[in-house]
């Protein structure tokens, strides 16, 4: 039973932390639009791994910001 506690603690502990960056990413980014479906997407799920979603996150920060060099 405590095992289960736990485990829930840190899937929500793990959300919040994503959603925060996922917030971060929206208000710091041009591309806002596009992160906000993304976000919006991710929500719908209880529980998500959140490594592999922070290393697509950066790596779409990246793209982000060669496409903005490009049209630049």
């Amino acid at each position: 039973k405590s095992l289960l506690s736990y485990s829930i603690l840190s899937i929500s502990f793990e959300f919040n932390m994503v959603h925060r960056m996922l917030q971060f990413f929206l208000h710091r980014d041009f591309g806002g639009e596009i992160l906000d479906r993304v976000s919006n997407y991710i929500c719908m799920f209880e529980s998500f791994p959140g490594r592999d979603l922070i290393k697509f996150m950066v790596r779409y920060k990246r793209y982000l910001i060669l496409l903005n060099q490009r049209t630049l």
